[in-house]
């Protein structure tokens, strides 16, 4: 179960780094959608950066639990503290909202590519019942 800590400081690794990399590029933009951003880069740059500095600990042979949870700390407080740098630094710029008036669109879009995928799933369900595969051939 030493997954479980070891995913949780990769993921807040990767939040702080991105939190630090996009300060500027997510300061005018919507709360919702600065931290959605954020999330995403932060599950990209977090596990990939902490398999990276894994692939470097088991390649010096040092890969043991405990080595990998102290570097995973290591990675996630230097990352911490660069956020806070970069944070501590930055200039305060007023958020101004200023709505797309034709956002509604997008969002009836989204709704209706939903509806097509959910029926294409539906669909493609009916039509396959086994699940595409010789599994219920091989079994029966």
């Amino acid at each position: 179960m030493t997954w479980i800590p070891a995913f949780v400081l990769a993921l807040a690794a990767g939040w702080f780094l991105s939190r630090a990399g996009t300060a500027a590029l997510f300061r005018r933009a919507h709360p919702v959608a600065g931290a959605a951003g954020a999330a995403g880069l932060a599950v990209l740059f977090g596990p990939g950066l902490a398999s990276v500095l894994f692939f470097a600990l088991n390649v010096a042979g040092l890969a043991s639990p405990v080595a990998v949870l102290a570097m995973l700390t290591l990675f996630a407080a230097g990352s911490g503290a660069l956020w806070w740098s970069a944070r501590r630094s930055g200039t305060a710029v007023p958020v101004t909202r200023s709505d797309f008036p034709w956002t509604w669109v997008l969002l009836l879009g989204l709704a209706a590519s939903f509806i097509v995928v959910a029926f294409d799933f539906s669909a493609a369900s009916a039509a396959t019942p086994n699940g595409e595969w010789d599994a219920a051939a091989i079994w029966h």
